[in-house]
């Protein structure tokens, strides 16, 4: 659990303002894992000092189905708080400003970790993955229910274990006893919660036909079937100019781009905010610095909208389309090149 607590950190360290604005808006329901684990919002969970921020991790383990998604909470100083308020631009949040809420998000602790086990396992097939170098002790486990092959849990840290006290003592004090108070209300997360068979978002896409007419980043216009024909299988990275995990990953695009377009693929990018020229701007060097030498491409404002409404579930997601641009497997949420590569890999053996 160390280290996916640190991958949630480091995650949170690159993920910037906006995403946590969508996860505090007061929808009724949070949805996790596929929509598999639907949490209906406490009240006291959009009445915090600390930040809370939702996140899927997603599959951890193919042979087990184990997938894990986390909500962390994140201690914040009243100081810090007024600095969130502000909109995420240059002109409202200072250098400083930023910096300062950065070192906020250093302090990210496990507060609920949601996971399922398919196949017909259970959490004592897969604890080594869970727990790895961390006591059992640590953590209060609790089975959510079952559904189809799928066992549900919850995982939350022992409000009296000394990890838990080192963590609190490292929080203002406004964030210390609203933390443990949390950690203590079991009862409450868990009659909130409800599970079913995990679905794919976006699989009614599967099918769809992507198409579009957008401009590249140097201005040229750039057609969709343009860009699929002669590929048998393309794929499109959507993504956005704040968005942290989009450019650490844009190594690795280009690395798929260089090893398999020499094999008959495509890869494209698509910046949905892109039709903002100080967004745009950003995201041309968000690009460069990334070494991206595949074909980038700002969005408009109606086909960002369409894509949030149809396939994408987070930042970044990732779509393969054959050459008529016909969509042909579940979107990709979040970093995941090793699935990228099997999904290139068995549409190009076809």
């Amino acid at each position: 659990m160390k280290k996916i607590i640190a991958l949630l950190t480091a995650l949170v360290l690159l993920v910037t303002i906006p995403f946590f604005t969508v996860a505090e808006e007061e929808a009724a329901t949070w949805s996790f894992l596929d929509g598999s684990i639907n949490l209906t919002v406490p009240e006291k969970l959009n009445q915090l000092q600390g930040l809370i921020y939702p996140m899927d991790i997603g599959e951890f383990d193919a042979d087990r189905k184990l997938a894990i998604s986390l909500i962390a909470y994140i201690p914040l100083t009243e100081e810090d708080q007024e600095v969130l308020k502000l909109n995420d631009t240059s002109s409202e949040r200072t250098e400083e400003q930023t910096q300062r809420l950065t070192e906020a998000f250093t302090k990210a602790t496990s507060l609920y970790n949601f996971f399922y086990v398919g196949n017909g396992k259970r959490f004592e097939d897969v604890q080594e993955l869970i727990l790895q170098d961390v006591s059992p002790d640590n953590y209060n486990l609790y089975e959510l229910g079952q559904a189809g092959d799928y066992r549900f849990y919850l995982q939350m840290p022992r409000p009296d274990s000394e990890e838990t006290k080192d963590n609190v003592a490292s929080m203002p004090e406004n964030c210390r006893e609203e933390y443990l108070d949390l950690l203590k209300d079991s009862d409450t997360v868990i009659a909130a919660i409800t599970v079913q068979k995990p679905s794919k978002f976006g699989e009614e896409a599967v099918g769809t036909v992507l198409s579009f007419e957008l401009n590249d980043f140097n201005g040229e216009p750039v057609k969709s079937e343009d860009l699929f024909a002669g590929h048998k299988v393309t794929l499109v990275n959507l993504w956005a100019s704040w968005c942290g995990p989009c450019a650490a990953e844009m190594p690795e695009l280009e690395a798929i781009w260089q090893e398999y377009g020499a094999r008959g693929a495509g890869v494209i990018g698509i910046c949905l905010d892109g039709y903002k020229e100080k967004c745009l701007a950003d995201a041309k060097q968000v690009a460069a610095e990334g070494g991206v030498t595949y074909p980038m491409l700002a969005c408009t404002k109606e086909l960002e909208t369409s894509l949030n409404d149809s396939v994408v579930g987070a930042y970044p997601t990732t779509i393969f389309v054959n050459e008529k641009g016909e969509i042909i497997s579940a979107p990709v949420i979040g970093v995941q090149p090793d699935t990228y590569r099997e999904i290139l890999d068995a549409s190009l053996a076809e």
